[in-house]
This record gives C-alpha cells, structure tokens and sequence, in this order.
C-alpha cells in the first residue's frame, strides 16, 4: 500500500472530476432533447441558457406553460432558494415558487446556475421575468444571501424581499 502514489480519496476526487467533464457535452444533448420533447407537447414551454467563455453551460432556466399561467395568479409573492451543489455538476440549483389559493406550492421555474455570484443572478432574475411575461413579485422571500440581496434591489427595485 505504501508504494501507491495516490490515497482512496484522491482517486475517488479524480474520477469525480473525469466524470462530470466527460458527461457534460452528452448532459448537455440529453437535456436539450428533453427539452424539445417537453416543447412539443407543451408550446408555451420555455427555457434559457447562458453560456460561458468556454461555450458550456453557465446558467439554464426552465419554465412549462403552466408554470407560467401560474404566475399570472399567484406570482405576487414568490420564493426563491437554492440548494448548494447537491448535484454531479457542483451547481446550484434554485426554485422559484408561488402559492395558490388553495395554499399549495407552486413551481414556477427552475434554475441550474454556476455559482451564486452576483453577476449569475444579475442574469437569473430578468430571465425569470422575461419568461414569465409579467411584473416582478411584489415580495420575494430568498436565502439570507448577500449577492442575491444585491441583485433584486438592481433587478426588481421595487420588490420587498425578506
């Protein structure tokens, strides 16, 4: 074991990082064939995708036609949160939602990001408006974030948000 030039976990480490940069470019064809498929049974589906210095994905936003519907409802108070690379990509992975009148939340869209900078989420919030053709939220509820902080107060600046 001695002469092993690697410990179990630098190993298991590189094969992480093989992975994920091999299953990026097919992760990226899958997922846009998904998103054909989802557009061809619903033509008010929608999605973004902002790519990097690199040509890969950056950002990517999605939003069905129900979804949106939904926010022309229910989209005065919305919340945004974002789980924190819990994923193979080491992305994270935010949801906007709503509550209906039946108290029932309400996925409006969701969102796999780079990181959680402030120049991420400058182009996270006005997509999210764009996609849902409407007025910004007048309440956002979010993570206690300071680059997301930021980034409302530029993008929505007349959105409460606690």
């Amino acid at each position: 074991m001695e002469n092993v030039p690697f410990t179990k976990s630098s190993l298991h480490n590189l094969c992480g990082k093989t992975n994920r940069d091999q299953a990026d470019e097919e992760d990226v064809k899958k997922t846009m064939d998904v998103f054909a498929e989802i557009g061809a049974k619903d033509p008010h589906f929608t999605y973004r995708v902002q790519a990097d210095s690199e040509d890969r994905v950056k950002n990517l936003m999605w939003a069905t036609g129900s979804s949106r519907l939904q926010y022309n409802f229910f989209g005065d108070v919305i919340t945004f949160h974002t789980t924190y690379r819990m994923n193979l990509y080491d992305m994270p992975f935010g949801l906007f939602v709503g509550v209906n009148s039946h108290f029932q939340s309400v996925i409006l869209a969701g969102v796999l990001a780079r990181d959680e900078t402030q120049e991420s989420l400058e182009w996270v919030f006005p997509e999210f408006l764009r996609m849902m053709a409407g007025s910004p939220p007048m309440t956002i509820l979010k993570d206690q974030n300071r680059a997301m902080e930021l980034a409302i107060s530029k993008i929505m600046p007349g959105t409460t948000h606690r």
